[in-house]
């Protein structure tokens, strides 16, 4: 594995991670097939009904700087979770900034 494919892999973890802790009781599921483009994870919970979708921009995944400490640190102020409730079931796009 190389090292792009490496930081992707961990901060893919790292957002996992994340939102497991922040959607108790959701179950996560992912697509990867957007590849070089985007990953999308999806949270369902089947008692409530609810779905919230997250896609997070590749170069964001890709970004040298963007190590599994800056990616969770940007997660958590960034207020991803909250953001993704605010989407009304529409997909969060989280990009990076420019």
């Amino acid at each position: 594995m190389d090292d792009e494919s490496r930081r992707i892999e961990d901060n893919l973890k790292v957002i996992r991670d994340y939102l497991l802790r922040s959607f108790h009781g959701f179950a996560v599921t992912e697509d990867k097939s957007i590849r070089r483009s985007c990953h999308t994870f999806t949270l369902s919970n089947r008692d409530t009904g609810e779905d919230f979708r997250l896609k997070v921009a590749w170069d964001r995944l890709a970004e040298i700087s963007n190590t599994p400490d800056r990616t969770t640190r940007a997660l958590e102020h960034g207020g991803v979770a909250g953001r993704m409730r605010n989407a009304n079931g529409d997909y969060f796009y989280w990009r990076v900034r420019l």
